[in-house]
């Protein structure tokens, strides 16, 4: 296990996201300028209302750009014209909050049970693998944990924490089953990048800001089985 884990640090390492890492410039949009011309959205030249094509995403461009007044203008524009529940609103609520955050740094915040009764013993073991894991690789990224707790909410909690406090520019996690889905959905709607080292998983694929650290069950059963037909030539079983 120790090996798997080390292996998953080495590739959080090596991940480079350079939107992510880019430092912002100190200037930080007013609330009042935040909230203005939400007609226009883009902040063009252009006469008249101006939609972008993905305001997410573009929110998200113009906040790694270190333009703070375009990324509030766009995700208010998102907040006004989509359900308050919706996903893209939650995305949304979450950039704008990063606006008014630290910066981006080199942080790589560890998701882990750390204080939990029933998991705190696993969570010191993985947490040393991945300390050891730490000192052979070579980067200038520097590691740090956060205290998952064993819930969906505490978990979600610890990313926002990571995020929105630590400036952290990915994260690595969680070790419980029971919080890979929300935390991958969290993850999503953070725009941060998520290692997951859960196998509960099923397909990353479906996300853009999460990463599968380790095969799935259904990855190992398909390998198994291809292996079977087409290396051994089994067509029963």
């Amino acid at each position: 296990m120790r090996s798997v884990l080390i292996s998953c640090l080495l590739l959080a390492l090596s991940l480079g996201y350079s939107s992510q890492t880019e430092a912002k410039p100190k200037h930080r949009a007013s609330k009042t300028e935040a909230s203005r011309e939400i007609s226009n959205p883009l902040g063009d030249d252009t006469e008249g209302p101006s939609i972008a094509q993905d305001p997410l995403r573009e929110a998200t461009e113009a906040l790694h750009a270190g333009d703070d007044d375009r990324a509030a203008r766009l995700a208010n524009t998102i907040l006004a014209s989509t359900d308050p529940d919706s996903r893209e609103a939650r995305s949304a609520g979450y950039l704008l909050r990063r606006i008014e955050a630290p910066d981006v740094t080199s942080k790589v915040v560890v998701l882990l049970p750390l204080t939990d009764p029933k998991y705190s013993a696993i969570a010191a073991q993985v947490q040393e693998a991945f300390t050891l894991g730490y000192e052979q690789a070579s980067g200038s990224a520097s590691l740090h944990f956060g205290d998952s707790g064993a819930t969906a909410e505490s978990v979600t909690l610890a990313m926002e924490d990571a995020v929105f406090q630590q400036g952290a520019m990915l994260l690595v996690g969680p070790l419980l089953s029971l919080q890979a889905v929300p935390a991958a959905e969290t993850a999503e709607a953070l725009r941060v990048p998520l290692l997951t080292i859960s196998r509960a998983l099923e397909d990353a694929s479906v996300f853009d800001f999460v990463f599968q650290a380790r095969p799935t069950v259904a990855d190992e059963i398909e390998a198994l089985l291809a292996h079977a037909m087409d290396v051994e030539g089994r067509t029963t079983f």
